[in-house]
């Protein structure tokens, strides 16, 4: 039979072990994921470089959310961050989506409210779910030789900063702050290759003879085929296709005009900017 004064004690050891128990769950942290209403994240991505594009950020939200606020950064001499557009995702038809870039591209603030009007609309909000498009953030991939790398950052804006001060931070009815993980996003912006090709070359075939400019005048009078490089189309190099460069082509074959300026004696780059492209120039 348990005595009175071994009952006491057996007690005293058990509530010990319930506080102390109840004590480490409190003290001991959970995960980042179970304790946040909300994530957001930057997709990773591989750009083109010398390209406009965008980059995917996602949402997730355990609450109703009426607001976002996002501040983010990057190696500007890798991508510029430029806008937010909200048509893709569930911030669609928010009433006020506005904010600015810094000069230099590196750095963007941006706010997102769901209803700015009166009355009120408490039904206006973003639901709750799961792995969803926020916005899709419209950025500029910079123009390098080889691959390069940036990370897009939820960062915080200093008070000295080119943007407004803001902070990442997503927020439910009344403006209550909601709790949030952001999650960073690698970019890899792909090298810019220039195109080569041989200046005269209408045809793409890596000689210049009589068929070039017989090609050209096809092109520009009776629907034949397209240049595959207009810039190797481009005989006079005066940043325009026409019938003076199926001319020139001629005076230089057959009454020794002078030659297509460079790239010509061998296919090289253009040394010439115009807004000619050549997208798919054989390589000789």
């Amino acid at each position: 039979m348990l005595s009175r004064a071994n009952f006491s004690f057996s007690w005293s050891t058990c509530a010990t072990r319930l506080v102390a128990a109840a004590l480490a769950a409190v003290l001991i942290p959970a995960p980042a994921s179970l304790l946040a209403d909300a994530n957001l994240t930057i997709e990773a991505s591989n750009l083109p470089g010398d390209r406009v594009g965008s980059l995917r950020i996602m949402m997730d939200n355990e609450e109703r959310v009426y607001g976002v606020q996002l501040s983010l950064t990057c190696d500007e001499s890798v991508l510029r961050l430029l806008s937010l557009d909200l048509s893709l995702g569930v911030a669609d038809g928010a009433e006020f989506s506005d904010g600015v870039a810094s000069d230099d591209g590196g750095a963007i603030s941006w706010g997102i409210v769901l209803d700015v009007s009166a009355p009120f609309d408490p039904s206006s909000y973003i639901p709750p779910g799961e792995r969803r498009i926020l916005a899709e953030l419209e950025v500029e991939a910079m123009a390098h030789p080889e691959d390069r790398s940036t990370l897009v950052r939820f960062e915080d804006n200093p008070p000295n900063a080119a943007t407004p001060v803001s902070i990442n931070k997503v927020v439910r009815q009344q403006g209550i702050a909601v709790p949030l993980n952001t999650y960073d996003g690698e970019v890899t912006v792909l090298a810019t290759v220039e195109p080569t090709f041989l200046r005269g070359d209408a045809n793409n075939d890596l000689n210049f003879d009589l068929s070039d400019g017989v090609f050209t005048l096809n092109f520009l009078f009776t629907a034949g085929t397209d240049p595959q490089c207009l810039d190797a189309a481009d005989a006079n190099d005066n940043g325009q296709l026409d019938l003076s460069d199926a001319v020139y082509s001629f005076n230089n074959l057959f009454t020794g005009g002078p030659p297509p300026p460079e790239p010509h004696a061998n296919v090289g780059p253009d040394p010439t900017a115009d807004g000619l492209d050549c997208q798919n120039a054989a390589a000789g």
